[in-house]
């Protein structure tokens, strides 16, 4: 197995019990492109527990993504159900690229409590293997 990428886990706001704080969580910096459209750095949440890739319709925008009619694609989570439209875009993890399908919720990122893109199994997790290190690193190997 050879190591592709590395990255160090980041702080991200957090409340426990109304205390707003930062905490270390595996969002690292991953590069994003919709079609032809320039490659965007985004923060990125690598979550085991999450099946789909999962980001908002404004950060979707940015990346030139133009949503039409209704968000007709069910997601659920552990905060519920929205609708969101489905479209891909490829992610480029160490010197792979790779085409992800992302659920773009149809609401505007929060920075104080979300994060602007979650990846999940889908894809990521296929193409991958993934370690998170009690030294607070993101390995993915192949």
């Amino acid at each position: 197995m050879v190591n592709i990428y590395e990255a160090d886990f980041t702080l991200h706001p957090s409340e426990d019990n109304g205390k707003k704080q930062r905490r270390l969580r595996p969002v690292i910096m991953l590069q994003f492109q919709y079609a032809e459209e320039k490659p965007i750095d985004i923060p990125a949440l690598i979550d085991s527990g999450a099946d789909q890739s999962v980001s908002f319709q404004d950060i979707g925008e940015i990346l030139g993504i133009k949503f039409q009619g209704e968000p007709t694609s069910p997601v659920n989570g552990i905060t519920g159900e929205s609708n969101a439209w489905e479209k891909p875009v490829s992610v480029k993890i160490g010197n792979e690229c790779i085409l992800i399908n992302v659920f773009w919720i149809n609401r505007n990122f929060d920075k104080d409590s979300d994060y602007m893109m979650a990846l999940g199994r889908e894809k990521i997790f296929d193409t991958f293997d993934i370690s998170f290190t009690r030294s607070k690193k993101i390995i993915f190997s192949k």
